[in-house]
């Protein structure tokens, strides 16, 4: 008999852990959902500022000069056309406010 029990407890730890790894995992989807939308909006805004600001001949010249490596970084923030993940909703979101 205790075999069986011994069994039937790990069983029962086992599928425990398994709950609670799977509670995890839809917390953290929960958080991402939760995260993308402003996310989103937020990238937005930076891509927007970013144009706006290499659209300053001064800036542009400053930063070549000083900080190409943001120089390159910003404007291909700025040339986004899409986000990297591809989404048809963020797409959508960045062509609207472009």
């Amino acid at each position: 008999m205790e075999l069986g029990q011994s069994c039937v407890s790990r069983w029962v730890n086992s599928a425990s852990a398994s709950t609670d790894s799977l509670s995890d995992r839809i917390q953290e989807r929960r958080t991402v959902e939760e995260s993308y939308g402003p996310d989103v909006l937020h990238l937005t805004v930076i891509k927007g500022y970013l144009a706006k600001l290499l659209a300053n001949a001064a800036v542009v010249r400053w930063l070549a000069r000083h900080q190409p490596e943001y120089l390159k970084e910003f404007q291909s923030i700025a040339e986004l056309k899409e986000l990297p993940w591809g989404s048809d909703e963020s797409s959508s979101a960045l062509k609207e406010h472009a």
